[in-house]
């Protein structure tokens, strides 16, 4: 029987199949069960095919954080761009997140990610820096709602630390327990309440 040609696919588009794969293992197995070989099983290619586009593991899970924070950065700016009220574009800033959360895939990946970069300097340092993307535009969502007297006023790096925190907290809780919870919106909204609005006089 004449075998079937796979599809031709260019680079770019191999190699996105292949972090694809790659996070789909990671977050069912772990970092460290999955090998190169596991991906080429799963992708359908020879091991050989994965090397020729990934030199190594590591190369490879660079590759994933990079396209991963790519994605949800994307996401979150996609999610704020029609959004006319402020308050409005920061809820949607932080549902884009929590529901990319809700994918049980992107949650294990992401407790991977986490723990990986506690002990690698280099997958941190990548970690750190398209995180910091992220929070730009949290800052400036931040900037637009902020009321005189708010904590964004007087310390602008405290509020986004503040709902960054908060957002960290629900993924690392989310990845202990398997599942986003009911009220993390709610956490995430008296977060950001909380950095925006002016405090109450006692």
């Amino acid at each position: 029987m004449k075998k079937t040609p796979r599809p031709y696919k260019t680079t770019s588009e191999r190699q996105l199949e292949l972090l694809h794969v790659a996070a789909q293992l990671i977050a069912e197995k772990g970092l460290v069960a999955t090998t190169i070989p596991d991906i080429a099983a799963r992708a359908g290619l020879s091991v050989g095919a994965v090397y020729r586009h990934f030199e190594s593991k590591a190369a490879l899970l660079a590759a994933l954080v990079a396209a991963d924070a790519a994605r949800l950065l994307a996401k979150v700016k996609k999610a704020t761009e029609n959004c006319v009220n402020p308050k409005d574009a920061l809820h949607a800033w932080s549902q884009a997140q929590l529901d990319d959360l809700a994918d049980p895939i992107e949650l294990g990946l992401r407790a991977e990610i986490v723990a990986l970069a506690a002990h690698d300097p280099a997958i941190r340092e990548s970690v750190c820096r398209h995180g910091d993307a992220v929070e730009g535009q949290l800052r400036d969502l931040l900037a637009a709602a902020a009321k005189p007297g708010s904590l964004f006023e007087s310390d602008p790096d405290a509020a986004v630390e503040l709902v960054a925190t908060v957002i960290d907290g629900i993924q690392v809780r989310g990845a202990t327990v398997g599942r986003i919870a009911p009220r993390a919106a709610r956490l995430v909204e008296i977060a950001v309440e909380a950095a925006i609005a002016t405090p109450a006089k006692k």
